[in-house]
């Protein structure tokens, strides 16, 4: 593993886009004999793994994320967070529950700091699984103002960057040799993947950046952003929203972006937020209840956050994310591409 001091920028860009939620009130330390966290963890054995996991990963979900658990107190928050949230959305009228979200998210990434101080061999698992739990429980602050610009997928995006200078960190070679090494072959799959972008016209045309631009020192990072989502675009043409490829790509999209594309977004640049823009109706064909929703809250932020002159490139990820029918959805995204 490569020493942890060397990737410390990459770190503190994870903690600072993920500041914990402020507990409305004490809330005891969980006994490992507490009939709740019992029944959570039923929760999560029987259901709420499969809801934020690729079918060949299930498993690993399922049987040791929770054995880990057991040794990491941080990990076994973010898993009773992650289903308490999956409760609430199945049982939204049950009493109390967000706040008890909020006490366990905020136990969780406590916890995680913590952990992040001294990786080893003995927590690097456990924290990589709690890096893509905290990632998916930003999603689920739908109603927290605490985010400068209000755009949650921001919040997420840098939380991306976070998980990068894990993977740094750990290095591959531990990663692929550990327990849990299928969950990342999604993001790895993807990221060695040759797949040659395809993208809508009016995108092109807007990375034809000149030298007097103000974003013409950051063209790399947009451009890198840009061929990720063409990728998406070409899986979609290609092989439909079923595909295998189409949905890991869309969940590492956030994950294998520049950090430095994060930062433009962060900064409200109009060219990052529009690629952004585009980015969000993919979410819809994950069919996940943790992405559900995020382009409807966010592109009409984006939308009031960009000047006139970009509204036109946004008209089109506005109409998809109201569409409720996949097809439609399908035909007007490829529209675009001819």
């Amino acid at each position: 593993m490569e020493n942890p001091a060397s990737q410390s920028c990459g770190l503190s860009q994870f903690l600072v886009f993920q500041g914990p939620p402020q507990i409305p009130r004490q809330v005891s330390i969980i006994n490992k004999k507490n009939a709740m966290q019992l029944e959570m963890m039923d929760q999560w054995v029987a259901s709420t793994h499969a809801s934020l996991s690729f079918q060949s990963t299930r498993p690993i979900w399922q049987c040791e994320v929770p054995r880990l658990a057991l040794e990491h107190d941080y990990l076994m928050y973010s898993i009773l967070a992650a289903t308490r949230f999956h409760v609430q959305d199945l049982r939204p009228d049950e009493p109390d529950i967000e706040h008890k979200i909020t006490v366990y998210h905020t136990k969780a990434i406590q916890g995680f700091r913590r952990a992040l101080s001294n990786i080893n061999q003995n927590n690097f698992q456990a924290l990589l699984v709690t890096s893509l739990l905290i990632m998916l429980l930003a999603t689920t602050r739908k109603n927290d103002k605490s985010s400068e610009d209000g755009l949650l997928v921001s919040q997420w995006l840098g939380l991306g960057s976070g998980i990068q200078s894990l993977f740094q960190i750990v290095g591959w070679q531990a990663i692929n040799e550990s327990p849990i090494s299928v969950i990342f072959d999604f993001y790895q799959g993807s990221r060695v993947e040759s797949v040659p972008p395809t993208l809508p016209k009016n995108l092109q045309q807007m990375m034809n950046i000149e030298m007097t631009d103000p974003d013409w020192p950051h063209f790399e990072a947009l451009d890198e952003a840009m061929g990720l989502l063409g990728r998406l675009y070409t899986h979609l043409e290609q092989e439909g929203t079923a595909s295998m490829s189409l949905q890991a790509e869309i969940w590492s999209w956030a994950i294998q972006v520049n950090p430095k594309f994060c930062q433009l977004v962060k900064e409200l640049r109009p060219r990052a937020l529009t690629i952004l823009a585009h980015y969000l109706p993919f979410l819809q064909f994950t069919g996940s209840l943790w992405t559900k929703d995020i382009g409807l809250k966010d592109i009409p932020t984006i939308i009031k956050l960009v000047g006139p002159e970009w509204r036109p490139l946004l008209e089109v990820p506005r109409l998809l994310v109201e569409m409720t029918d996949r097809d439609v959805a399908v035909r007007l995204i490829l529209a675009q591409l001819h």
